[in-house]
């Protein structure tokens, strides 16, 4: 598969961080439905593409608007990856040449150009801003400029007034550098399930201790925390990761995340903190301490919370953050009068 570029795309995603928002710009509702009920039709490359008959391609302010995922068609292949954060709903579309910053609260994108060299190195890039009309919701599905996104992707599109129809074009460079259809539909198989999916089969524990035990994990707890993710807690001889198992759209589970990992400290112990939870293993360099307990301390809202779980001869234990984000300390406590104190963020 051609999937190297993206190996490329996505450490530039990490390093430059894109992510941070460029601009202060105008709020839009991520809950706005479009202003006037309209389904255009769409080609590419002549031929005639189904959008989801649950969220249809819509007009708004005289744009055509599709669900992001549109862009995963076979004869376009973008790689989308979208998730919640604070203010929104975030997402990023990739080819190998750009990618596309957007969110539900800012009516500006990121747009990014990228040359990438043999090794996998970023040779140059080059980075703008234009604005439009926001990204919206449609229930759970993120709506996004069909347009001025292809346009920016390297595809170019016409509209055919009589037929009420976008026609979406790609050129021999473009279609060069996709996958087969096999190869494509492989990949997407291997992405997770979204939240919102009604039809995939949920996570449950039966199937996460069977994959555990297939794949030789030394997994000391994990939790459940949606239809489709469990978190999991790992650890080895003197260190720890924590990161997510999730439903992928081909039916099986895997860690499809960033994973958090510590190596022990001097005192034997780990603290990770990611996804709304922390991480907490005690390793056997940490015997001679003999811990009983440990006291997790947060804040929310300027409230004080703390949280006391005993080890009880655990190697690791999983905390929920009471506000689901946020620093805070871990305190632990040995039968000899042993304290040790560990900050996370």
């Amino acid at each position: 598969m051609k999937k190297t570029w993206l190996i490329s795309m996505l450490i530039c995603m990490i390093i430059i961080g894109l992510h941070t928002t460029v601009v202060e710009a105008e709020r839009f509702s991520s809950s706005i439905s479009p202003q006037k009920k309209y389904t255009p039709q769409i080609k590419i490359n002549g031929q005639s593409v189904r959008v989801n008959p649950h969220h249809p391609a819509a007009l708004r302010q005289n744009k055509v608007f599709v669900p992001i995922d549109f862009f995963e068609h076979p004869s376009l292949q973008l790689s989308v990856f979208v998730f919640r954060v604070e203010d929104g709903i975030h997402a990023d579309l990739l080819n190998p040449k750009t990618k596309i910053t957007l969110n539900t609260s800012q009516a500006s994108y990121t747009y990014g150009n990228f040359r990438t060299s043999d090794s996998f190195g970023i040779e140059e890039m080059k980075t703008t801003i234009w604005e439009g009309e926001g990204p919206y919701t449609d229930g759970n599905k993120l709506m996004v400029p069909l347009k001025e996104i292809s346009e920016r992707m390297g595809i170019r599109v016409k509209w055919d007034k009589q037929s009420n129809t976008v026609l979406l074009t790609t050129d021999a460079e473009y279609q060069s550098q996709l996958d087969s259809v096999e190869e494509w539909e492989e990949w997407l198989g291997e992405s997770p399930v979204e939240e919102d999916d009604p039809n995939s089969p949920a996570v449950t524990e039966k199937e996460l201790l069977e994959y555990i035990t297939d794949q030789g994990l030394n997994v000391v707890d994990y939790e459940i925390v949606s239809k489709y993710k469990a978190v999991v807690l790992e650890m080895g001889e003197t260190e720890a990761s924590l990161y997510t198992l999730e439903r992928l759209r081909n039916g099986g589970i895997a860690s499809r995340d960033v994973e958090m990992a510590s190596g022990a400290d001097d005192e034997g112990v780990t603290v990770l903190h990611a996804y709304g939870y922390i991480g907490v293993t005690v390793h056997d360099t940490a015997k001679i301490h003999d811990i009983e307990y440990f006291v997790m301390t947060t804040s929310d809202g300027g409230n004080e919370l703390k949280v006391k779980r005993l080890i009880e001869g655990k190697k690791g234990v999983l905390v929920k953050l009471p506000n689901g984000d946020g620093g805070g300390t871990v305190d632990f406590y040995g039968k000899s009068g042993f304290v040790h104190n560990v900050a996370f963020w």
